[in-house]
């Protein structure tokens, strides 16, 4: 019998799902409004974001099956719960040849941004609804998807009635290459401070909502990598101590 077995799976009824799904809106809300981008006068939810929901209703989000296609790299996003890694949902996530913001990237950057716009396609699939419940003003169609959109063909975005603002201006917020050396390194050290600051966010959110010492294990062994290159060694350091204090205070498996 696997360690698995032993972790019942919780079947929930409309109305369970429904609350579990407004006690995460409350939850994770302010990441998700947080890290949301601007896009032609409207808001779109990135990945850091959609991580965030999965995480509340105690899922991992992750990639798999990066691959060359025709026209461009493909791969598949999916969500597994926690408890016992099942998947509750899958989707595919493109990066296309034609677009021109991405042309002339390595390809390791290529890839990642298929990775990105898997897992945050994936998590739409799963929790658009919760977004909604955060702020309807939100667009659920994942932030990485609208930029490579409005880079595709920008003449679709037009100026909106009375705006005062150009579409070039808003190409400007849906694309960094237009900023000067500059304005990149304060807005690159700003980005880094930022994304530090949501990673050590999203980990607590996560260890504090594990259930038992099985559902955190899974987490901090599929997290402690990118946590250990990511994170600043005083932060990296602050994680475990957290994993450590919540694992003594957990169960062994789900009551």
């Amino acid at each position: 019998m696997s360690v698995t077995d032993l972790v019942p799976v919780e079947t929930l009824t409309g109305v369970e799902t429904y609350r579990q799904s407004t006690d995460a809106a409350t939850l994770c809300g302010e990441i998700v409004k947080a890290t949301a981008t601007k896009i032609q006068g409207k808001r779109y939810v990135t990945v850091e974001g959609w991580q965030a929901i999965a995480v509340a209703h105690g899922c991992v989000a992750s990639s798999r099956d990066v691959e060359p296609v025709e026209g461009g790299i493909r791969a598949i996003g999916e969500i597994r719960r926690m408890s016992d890694g099942g998947v509750i949902a899958t989707a595919e996530g493109f990066l296309g040849d034609d677009e021109t913001m991405w042309a002339k990237r390595p390809m390791f950057a290529r890839r990642a941004m298929a990775q990105t716009r898997a897992i945050s396609r994936a998590c739409r699939s799963a929790f658009a609804h919760v977004v909604i419940l955060i702020d309807r003003s939100l667009g659920t169609t994942p932030a990485e998807e609208m930029q490579g959109a409005y880079d595709h063909d920008p003449d679709s975005f037009k100026r909106p009635a009375g705006s005062m603002r150009s579409p070039e201006e808003f190409a400007d917020e849906a694309r960094q290459d237009g900023l000067t050396t500059e304005t990149r390194s304060t807005y690159q050290v700003e980005k880094e401070r930022k994304a530090t600051k949501l990673l050590c966010d999203t980990a607590l959110l996560a260890i504090g909502t594990s259930e038992n010492r099985f559902q955190l294990k899974a987490w901090w062994d599929e997290n402690k990598p990118t946590l250990r290159e990511k994170l600043p060694e005083d932060d990296y350091a602050a994680i475990i101590s957290a994993v450590e204090a919540k694992r003594d205070d957990l169960p062994a498996v789900a009551a």
